[in-house]
């Protein structure tokens, strides 16, 4: 089964909240959404450019490091707390 990154699932999550049309702050929801996704784009963009390589691309002799599965943790904004999830890496 592939896996897809974090930024993917918030982008497939915006898409899903913005057809219920019965969300009560849906403008609240799709900036906290679209805070989380490029925060997530911004370390997986970090990941890939620490690796010299993108998702899923097969490393050769000289690079160095891997990815290791993500880690979830919070960040504390304006708008309440973002959970994002970052690339742990050895």
């Amino acid at each position: 089964m592939k896996r897809i990154p974090p930024s993917t699932e918030l982008t497939k999550l915006a898409e899903a909240l913005r057809k219920d049309t019965e969300a009560t702050d849906l403008t609240g929801e799709l900036i906290r959404i679209g805070a989380r996704r490029i925060v997530q784009e911004l370390l997986e963009k970090e990941v890939e450019e620490l690796l010299g390589r993108s998702y899923y691309e097969r490393k050769d002799e000289n690079m160095h490091g891997y990815r290791n599965g993500y880690k979830k943790r919070h960040l504390d904004t304006a708008e309440g707390r973002l959970m994002v999830a970052y690339q742990c890496r050895s």
